[in-house]
């Protein structure tokens, strides 16, 4: 009798070892994909902070683009005006230049007036 219950007791306690086997396996198999999801989702975190990263960089570049045009576009305008005002004094001194030279001739014709009335006078 103790060979046949020896036996037996063998077989259960086996089964019960093999489910006991099966459980921690299926536990260490369970760990692991929680593990290699767990590792998934910190990559996805990683490379969404790095797109991030990304689209500030980008969006910092075309600021700075864009207040670099801003600048270029003000620093053209100012070169525009200075060489406007310069070109009117420029015409300004050309317009009181050919004004002076009109009164010189003026001038030189009423004296030849006055010098061919002189001159007439005299013959007179």
């Amino acid at each position: 009798m103790k060979r046949i219950i020896i036996p037996l007791i063998l077989s259960f306690s086996g089964s019960s070892f093999a489910n006991s086997l099966q459980e921690q396996l299926s536990a260490v198999a369970q760990t692991e994909q929680q593990g290699k999801a767990e590792e998934q989702r910190l990559m996805d975190i990683q490379r969404e902070k790095i797109e991030e990263n990304k689209r500030l960089e980008q969006k910092r570049r075309e600021r700075a683009r864009a207040e670099a045009n801003r600048r270029a576009a003000i620093a053209s305008a100012e070169r525009k005006a200075h060489r406007e005002r310069i070109e009117a004094e420029l015409k300004a001194d050309k317009n009181r230049d050919q004004k002076y030279e009109d009164e010189l001739r003026k001038l030189e014709i009423e004296k030849q007036k006055l010098a061919l009335a002189r001159e007439e006078a005299r013959v007179k």
